[in-house]
């Protein structure tokens, strides 16, 4: 872990106007350790949007398939290869902290996906703007892996995913989006629903045989920084440690030069074709630069699934603010003001329809309230029902200045 400030948005104030550039950082301080021993601890920064999915139906009882994670259950060292472990069966544990970074690593034996979402806006409004986190590289199943997806706040979903994977969604109208696979990323830019520049690695710009495995050797302990650079003509990622740049490509103008910035963990039956089973990804050192602030607020319970029920959110909503979150079912209806009145949620467009409701509505300003009810239970979902989850309020113009981040923990 390199040495920047914990939990905070940094305002660099490069002059008086409200359009000052400004630098996300987050390095994930907290946690027990070999040091300071005790167990891994759920993490769930107030400022953060965490989402969950699991296409299954121990989901609603807040299950996960059982799995041995990284790290030990004291928080001890995973060792280079992961060996040292502590059992993982609950949603809640399966993004966690310890010795002052993250870690995602669930099991999904049909598909899963987990999208921490920063409260901040990648800004290339002026230029370029540049991604950089450190991640782990030890491996155990190439059917569980990481990606990193950048979207225009319009056309966001909370659960971004390729098409061909067998739930959710697809993306949305507009995507960049960076998977790794093999040791290698390559960028695939979308455009009105479709892959339309990077899409076949084979005939593009990436280094597609380029893997880290021929720079260092693999490791959980590890952490080494990846680098996305992108502007509204310009797509770089790279490995800038150890020289690999597996794509600087020239695109066609976006359209859009802000960007919510989603880091996605992907589970797909992990045992599969003989693979080892479920990864841990430990993340670290976040940085969004140049960043536009982005309030997010999660509601105060993770799920419901009776008509009604109310999600309380921490504090009102901020002028502007955007409902964002999922539901699986016919259709998912809202009131803000306690039942007196309902409204259909306002789905998200996207690549495939699915059971699974991807919603951005907007919210009354103050509200810290939303009441859910069905419209009608999807009859071949895993669950057997419906339900409302992970829901958070988003507003792109909160409050300036160095902003500290809370951590919490949510019911149910």
């Amino acid at each position: 872990m390199t040495a920047r400030i914990p939990f905070l948005l940094v305002a660099a104030f490069l002059s008086a106007t409200p359009l000052a550039a400004q630098t996300f950082s987050e390095t994930f301080d907290g946690g027990h350790s070999p040091t300071a021993p005790g167990p891994p601890l759920p993490w769930n920064s107030a400022d953060w949007d965490v989402q969950t999915h699991v296409r299954s139906a121990q989901e609603k009882l807040g299950a996960l398939d059982p799995h041995d994670a990284d790290h030990g259950p004291a928080c001890e060292a995973p060792g280079e290869d992961g060996s040292v472990t502590h059992p993982v069966e609950r949603i809640e544990d399966a993004v966690y902290q310890c010795a002052n970074h993250v870690m995602t690593s669930f099991r999904a034996d049909d598909y899963g996906l987990i999208a921490l979402t920063p409260p901040a806006l990648a800004d290339f409004s002026q230029g370029e703007a540049t991604i950089e986190f450190d991640i782990s590289s030890w491996s155990d199943s190439a059917r569980d892996w990481f990606g990193v997806v950048l979207q225009p706040f319009d056309d966001q979903l909370p659960l971004p995913v390729v098409e061909w994977l067998p739930d959710l969604n697809g993306f949305g109208r507009r995507a960049l989006h960076f998977d790794f696979g093999g040791g290698v990323i390559c960028p695939v830019v979308y455009r009105d629903f479709e892959a339309a520049e990077g899409g076949d690695k084979f005939a593009g710009d990436c280094r597609w045989w380029d893997s880290w495995d021929g720079y260092f050797e693999p490791s959980a302990m590890a952490r080494r920084t990846i680098r996305i650079t992108v502007s509204r003509t310009r797509v770089r990622v790279e490995m800038p440690e150890v020289g690999l740049v597996w794509a600087d490509m020239s695109v066609a103008d976006l359209g859009w030069d802000q960007a919510v910035v989603s880091l996605v963990h992907h589970s797909y039956t992990p045992f599969k074709d003989g693979n080892g089973g479920p990864n841990t990804w430990h993340w670290d050192d976040v940085s969004i630069e140049p960043a536009r602030p982005l309030t997010i607020l999660q509601a105060q319970r993770r799920w419901a699934n009776a008509d009604g029920e109310a999600f309380v959110f921490p504090s009102g909503a901020p002028a502007g603010a955007m409902l964002r979150g999922s539901a699986i079912g016919t259709r998912l209806e809202l009131s803000f003001d306690a039942g007196l009145s309902w409204q259909t949620a306002a789905r998200q467009p996207s690549q495939k329809d699915s059971p699974v409701w991807q919603f951005l509505h907007p919210v009354p300003t103050g509200a810290r309230e939303v009441r859910v009810r069905s419209g009608g239970v999807y009859p071949d979902w895993w669950s057997g029902g419906w339900i409302a989850k992970d829901l958070s309020l988003l507003a792109v113009e909160p409050p300036r200045g160095i902003r500290p981040s809370r951590s919490r923990r949510r019911s149910r």
